[in-house]
């Protein structure tokens, strides 16, 4: 896995996982910008974060369940 440091774009974040990993992460990417289509998207801790409204969510990921959210 890539370290928190070298990540500087949601699509290296997503490239870092295996392909079916990456299928998935695409589909929720779709759904989070689809209802949250203003937020600003960054790296932040090394993970996906959007930005919006004064919230912060970071798609982090699940290593007990290798999910992503």
């Amino acid at each position: 896995m890539t370290t928190r440091s070298s990540i500087s774009s949601v699509d290296e974040y997503m490239a870092q996982f295996p392909a079916e990993t990456q299928k998935v992460l695409a589909e929720l990417r779709q759904l989070i910008t689809a209802s949250a289509p203003d937020a600003t998207v960054t790296i932040s801790y090394g993970i996906s974060t959007r930005r919006t409204g004064g919230l912060v969510r970071r798609e982090a990921r699940c290593a007990a369940h290798k999910l992503t959210w």
